[in-house]
């Protein structure tokens, strides 16, 4: 067996908004009522190549790890239904407000510690999508990074990946271990688990690891959540300009307002003067026909 070792996956549950939006903590986070925690897709692909990697006799066990409260379990289930042999988790607060940088330190210390050699991870999640983690994750234990990976193999003790590029082309990538590799989403098709092997993944418990958070660097905190600033409609003043441009910019919608809809009926001669008439209400054509 070229690696005879375990390959950690890190994953992550996601947040999806629901109803409207509303925040507590002075702005610092999402109320409860308007989010729900669901399973982060991007994860799935890289524990598609994870199970990949175990059944060509590469790794020999495959563990899904995790920073998040005690009382998000459930979407480690999946994962044990996959195939994980074992899932951990690192507890943390709901309300710890760690950053990407921070939750990848932590994942990464306690990774090290338990002497990992290779890491698996979504290249994004589904929520944030910042890429940050698994980056700051290699930093932390002292390990080769590699990105956007759509293939991976390992071949002595070293990973080698592949990148797609534009017109089929592809990008290959090699790195002595330790290393962690951030898998590009869609790259693989990740498999069907069942009902009835869920519920038995429910049923098979989930490892605490503890890591005094407190000990790193202090995280970039959320200070504030805020909803999209409206910005008001441009309006656009038609008169003056070539009369192309001027048509242009009114069939664009470029003027703010609703304006009520008219429909031009008659016969050919009517609807043509009818035209040139609006035409020049709309200040497009001037009384000259320029």
């Amino acid at each position: 067996m070229a690696f005879g070792g375990e390959v950690f996956v890190a994953v992550k549950p996601a947040v999806a908004l629901v109803g409207a939006l509303a925040f507590e903590n002075e702005g610092q986070r999402l109320a409860p009522a308007c989010r729900q925690w669901a399973v982060n897709e991007a994860d799935l692909f890289a524990m598609e190549h994870a199970l990949r990697l175990r059944e060509s006799g590469r790794v020999e066990r495959i563990t899904c790890i995790t920073a998040a409260p005690r009382e998000l379990r459930d979407f480690l289930s999946l994962f044990l239904g996959m195939g994980a042999d074992r899932a951990m988790r690192i507890v943390v607060a709901e309300d710890a407000g760690l950053d990407q940088v921070a939750t990848g330190t932590l994942l990464g210390a306690a990774i090290r510690r338990m002497g990992g050699g290779l890491v698996l991870a979504g290249q994004r999640s589904d929520d944030g999508g910042s890429g940050i983690v698994p980056a700051a994750t290699a930093r932390a234990m002292g390990a080769a990074y590699l990105s956007n990976a759509s293939i991976v193999e390992l071949r002595d003790g070293q990973v080698e990946v592949e990148r797609k590029l534009e017109a089929g082309n592809r990008q290959v990538w090699g790195a002595s271990l330790p290393a962690v590799v951030a898998i590009e989403p869609g790259s693989i098709q990740p498999r069907y688990v069942s009902v009835a092997g869920l519920l038995l993944a429910q049923r098979r418990p989930v490892e605490e690891i503890s890591i005094d958070a407190d000990s790193f660097p202090g995280p970039a905190v959320t200070q504030r959540l805020a909803l999209a600033r409206v910005r008001p409609k441009k309006t656009v003043a038609l008169a003056g300009g070539a009369a192309a441009d001027r048509l242009k910019m009114m069939m664009s919608g470029g003027t703010s307002g609703k304006k009520e809809k008219r429909v031009l009926k008659g016969p050919p001669e009517q609807l043509a003067a009818d035209v040139i008439n609006l035409l020049r209400e709309r200040q497009v054509l001037t009384r000259d026909g320029r």
